[in-house]
């Protein structure tokens, strides 16, 4: 894979650091100030305790098995677990694949396949799709699947594991907390900080890479699904911050 910068006539030099270093710098000067808010889980994190989170989403990834350079996808709807898998991927320097929850099961297995996604962390559901319904139907193997070994699946050969992000057990793996001993940042530059989104603006695209390296030290808030009401009042209540979401596909 080359390496590429897209850059304008600007004479500042382009930043060095990481995703991974940000979050730490940031959470190393504004510990205690608010940093992520869910407001339908209910869950409040101060950047030092969200970067203990990403830390041991790190880890417990790396437990699974993943390293530098894997494609690790998540398919779900926005919550506090998305930001922290977001910032854990980005430390370890694997290259996460953002799946579309509104997906339907043939464009989900365009997007693995496409993607030749390695792991893949899954919600439990949006609107009327089942996804752990809609994926038994895609790999048929998951029936006799161990969640200690890795998966064997003859139409998904990259796929080794899937981490249900849901309290009902499933085959294919689980996402089991790990001991932090110290901090997470593994051998990762700049230029191999990735994130690849499964889609180009239409149905079916092409997956494209996008580079990382800036963070946001103000207030992010997770809603579930889009409610202009509550993203305004949840603006109001809380002041400046950075709201993530999926943007709608173009048809």
């Amino acid at each position: 894979m080359n390496v590429s910068y897209a850059h304008g006539t600007a004479t500042r030099p382009l930043i060095g650091e990481t995703i991974g270093d940000f979050l730490d710098q940031v959470a190393g000067g504004f510990a205690d100030n608010e940093a992520l808010v869910s407001t339908f889980e209910n869950q409040r994190y101060s950047y030092a305790e969200c970067l203990a989170g990403v830390n041991g989403v790190a880890r417990a990834l790396m437990a699974l098995g993943v390293e530098k350079g894997d494609r690790v996808g998540i398919w779900a709807t926005n919550c506090v677990a998305w930001v922290l898998v977001q910032f854990a991927t980005a430390k370890i320097g694997a290259i996460l694949v953002n799946i579309n929850p509104a997906c339907r099961t043939y464009e989900l297995e365009f997007a693995l396949r496409q993607s030749e996604c390695n792991y893949l962390i899954s919600g439990e559901r949006f609107k009327d799709a089942d996804y752990a319904q809609m994926l038994h139907e895609l790999i048929p193997e998951l029936g006799g699947a161990y969640p200690h070994e890795d998966l064997r699946a003859e139409k998904f050969p990259y796929l080794r594991r899937i981490v249900w992000l849901v309290e009902a057990t499933q085959p294919g793996g689980a996402l089991q907390p790990v001991p932090l001993h110290e901090p997470c940042n593994a051998a990762v530059s700049a230029a191999s900080s990735r994130g690849v989104p499964p889609r180009e603006g239409t149905r079916g695209g092409t997956p494209r890479e996008l580079a990382g390296g800036d963070a946001c030290a103000t207030t992010a808030a997770s809603v579930q699904g889009f409610n202009a009401r509550n993203v305004l009042s949840g603006k109001s209540h809380f002041g400046g911050f950075a709201a993530f979401g999926v943007h709608p596909l173009v048809s």
